[in-house]
């Protein structure tokens, strides 16, 4: 077994300090997109493994 931590963040209110606070949103963004490229490329990655096939 692995120890796993998890948070719980409500949405709402944090869009809505994003928008009042612009530095925070930015920096929210620019993380948030760095997690999401990573797990695309897996994604990317596994559906090569599963759907590429050898040319005849």
């Amino acid at each position: 077994m692995e120890l796993t931590r998890a948070i719980a963040l409500d949405g709402n209110c944090l869009r809505k300090k994003c928008d009042e606070d612009h530095e925070l949103g930015y920096d929210m963004m620019k993380r948030f997109v760095n997690l999401m490229e990573d797990e695309l490329m897996a994604l990317r990655l596994q559906l090569l493994d599963i759907y590429d096939e050898p040319i005849k």
